[in-house]
């Protein structure tokens, strides 16, 4: 028997080396095919999600929560848990947070955030009470009520126009006093104004706001919406001027009114009304007007009866008078003030 020749053999040991390498690399590439479509699976499922959830978070935000919870009942197990368990969390720490509000005005706050239009129309009201998260009253009051334009509007105007009278009763002489210097102002937002300093407290200007224009407004407001060019009067600004005579008319007044020999009367300005035609004209004022010289103080604010049966009456009058003026550094010094003016 004839040997095979070494060609041969080398060629079919070439041959069965190409063969073995050639069934390894058919295994790579199914293996590999096999990761590709895994993985294409995975991406085409997580961009399903991704959309999914897109469109879900789209519909929660513009459907109604009846269609959201219909999307939710119809999907599968997985999302009608998680929402649920969302929505335990959510119960537990408006609660917690429903147990600080201490105050007022923190409970106003969380009823307006927490309550709505949304838990009226659904009636969440009751369900909030239930799980003590909010109380009715709160919720019924403060979180499901919504002010329609026209409220708004009439609850604006009335506000400017107690407003506008807390200014007009701040700036009556009767009330306040304005200060005659040149730098004696105020600024804020650019708004300047003349310092006018009150004549009495701010609790007994209260009560006489409330009597004279028969409003029911609170001291707090009133404060609020006290003018912020009228202060207070302080030692250190006490650069005021009047008229002599006008202070002691005044003064001559005020035990009249007071022992009920001029009724009907408050005020000065009341009493001038009585006896002028218009007290913001010059002319009337000045006693240039020939009606107003004419007039003579009505039987309706003397009173009659008193006035028959006279008696003292005890009353304060400005007088003028020299005082020394100490100065640093220098001597007393004596000043003479006009005889027209305090």
């Amino acid at each position: 028997m004839q040997k095979p020749s070494l060609g041969k053999k080398v060629t079919r040991r070439n041959r069965d080396k190409l063969l073995g390498r050639i069934k390894i690399l058919e295994q790579q590439v199914r293996h590999y095919e096999k990761s590709s479509q895994k993985y294409k699976k995975r991406w085409q499922r997580a961009l399903q999600e991704r959309v999914r959830k897109n469109q879900s978070d789209q519909s929660s935000q513009t459907n109604s929560p009846q269609t959201v919870v219909r999307q939710i009942i119809s999907a599968r197990k997985g999302e009608g848990k998680r929402q649920l368990l969302f929505g335990q969390a959510l119960e537990k720490r408006l609660r917690e947070n429903s147990r600080k509000c201490k105050t007022l005005v923190d409970k106003r706050n969380f009823a307006k955030s927490v309550g709505g239009i949304v838990c009226k129309k659904y009636g969440m009201e009751k369900e909030l009470q239930r799980r003590r998260i909010l109380t009715y009253h709160l919720c019924k009051k403060y979180g499901c009520t919504e002010m329609s334009i026209g409220s708004k509007l009439k609850r604006f105007s009335k506000f400017v126009k107690l407003k506008s009278s807390v200014i007009k009763f701040f700036e009556d002489d009767e009330v306040s006093v304005m200060t005659p210097g040149k730098k004696q102002y105020i600024t804020r937002r650019k708004v300047q104004k003349q310092r006018r300093f009150l004549r009495d407290s701010l609790k007994n200007l209260h009560k006489k706001f409330v009597e004279k224009f028969d409003v029911e407004v609170g001291y707090v407001t009133f404060i609020k919406l006290k003018p912020f060019w009228v202060v207070p009067p302080k030692e250190s600004e006490r650069n005021t001027c009047r008229f002599a005579r006008h202070a002691n008319f005044e003064l001559i007044l005020k035990p009249l009114i007071r022992q009920n020999y001029v009724r009907n009367v408050k005020s000065v300005s009341e009493f001038v009304s009585e006896v002028s035609c218009k007290t913001n004209i010059k002319s009337c004022m000045f006693g240039e007007c020939k009606e107003c010289n004419v007039k003579v103080v009505p039987s309706s604010v003397i009173n009659q009866t008193i006035i028959k049966s006279p008696h003292l009456l005890p009353y304060d009058q400005w007088i003028q008078k020299k005082l020394g003026e100490v100065t640093s550094n220098r001597d007393p010094e004596c000043r003479a003030l006009p005889d027209s003016f305090l």
